[in-house]
Parts: C-alpha cells; structure tokens; sequence
C-alpha cells in the first residue's frame, strides 16, 4: 500500500521508491552510533528510537524488495527462491567481510575510526540503492 501510493503521489516508479527507501535505510543504520555528545538519562530513549528506526526501515525495504521480485519479474517459483537464496547469501558474505574488517583494523577504544569506516559503508550502499 505505501509503495503504491507513493508512486501514484509522486512521479516515481515503484522500484525508484525502493531505491530511495534503500539509501534512507542505509542511512538509519548510522543513528544507533551517533548518541548525543555526553551521557544523558534519555540515552535509553535514543537507543529504543533508533533500533526502532532501523529495524522498521529494514523489514519495509526487505519486504518491499521482496515484493519487486514478485511484482516485476517473470520467474517461476523454483527460480525466485534461488534468485532470493542468493540474496541472501550475498548479504550474508558482505556482512561477514565487515565484521572482520571492523574486528581486524579499528580499536575499541577509539571509535571515530570505525564510525568514519561505517559513513562510508553508509553511502556505499545508498549509492547503490
């Protein structure tokens, strides 16, 4: 419902709203590590809100992907379990490959490196949505 009224509200195709939707999620990934300067009593609020943000954003664009290959695509049924199968296995490479980056070069006493290395990842991926 939210992808076809933002299509018919604005003059996007239904795959260009999942891109945008895509890069505002690679973009929420980053809220959970930027809390305010010094430590407050709402940082409990600020970690709620944020895995709110980021969760709700992951299984709306995971559904709204899943709903593209549905929608978009001629594939039977044998041939979208193995194109999502490998979506998934992909995404399961690439998560692995940057928790070993991330446990292998930066220091967890100083964490601007590691944010700096996680802004990139952010655009990367926002770029490539």
């Amino acid at each position: 419902w939210i992808l076809d009224s933002m299509s018919s509200f604005t003059s996007l195709h239904p795959s260009d709203v999942i891109g945008v939707s895509g890069a505002l999620f690679a973009l929420c990934f980053m809220v959970p590590f930027h809390r305010w300067r010094q430590r407050s009593k709402w940082d409990g609020v600020h970690f709620v809100f944020s895995m709110s943000l980021y969760d709700t954003m992951y299984s709306f664009v995971t559904i709204l992907l899943g709903s593209l290959v549905t929608d978009d695509h001629h594939l039977s049924d044998p041939e979208r379990i193995a194109f999502m199968a490998s979506g998934k296995i992909a995404n399961l490479m690439a998560a692995f490959a940057v928790a070993r980056v991330g446990l292998r070069f930066f220091d967890a006493e100083n964490m601007g490196s590691f944010h700096a290395f996680l802004w990139i990842l952010a655009i990367i991926a926002a770029g490539l949505f």
